[in-house]
C-alpha cells in the first residue's frame, strides 16, 4: 500500500499497541517457541501461555518490575515510540 503524503508532515514517530514491556522472566522462553514455529497451543502444552505468564508476573515483586518497565522504557523512547499501551498490576506484592 503506497500513501501519497506530499505537502503533508509526518513525525518521525511510532506508537506500539501490544507490549511486554514489563514481564516476569517466564514470558521470553514462550517468546523463542513462538520464533520457532511453534503454536499458541502447543506452548500452552507446554506449561507456558499466557496464564503462566499472569502467575509470573504477579508472582513478581513490584519493586522488580518498575526497574524494568523503566529499563525498556528507556529503550522504546531511544527508538521513537512515544505511545505505549500498558497494563497496570493493582494487587499488592
Amino acid at each position: 500500500m503506497e500513501i501519497d503524503a506530499s505537502g503533508k508532515w509526518w513525525p518521525p514517530v511510532s506508537w506500539t499497541a501490544h507490549t511486554t514491556w514489563s514481564a516476569a522472566p517466564r514470558a521470553w522462553p514462550d517468546y523463542d517457541m513462538r520464533l520457532g514455529g511453534a503454536s499458541y497451543a502447543e506452548i500452552a502444552a507446554a506449561g507456558g501461555g499466557i496464564l503462566s505468564s499472569v502467575r509470573a508476573v504477579r508472582e513478581t515483586p513490584i519493586r522488580k518490575l518498575v526497574l524494568q518497565a523503566r529499563r525498556s522504557l528507556g529503550g522504546f523512547i531511544r527508538h521513537g515510540t512515544t505511545t505505549l499501551e500498558a497494563k497496570i498490576r493493582l494487587w499488592p506484592r
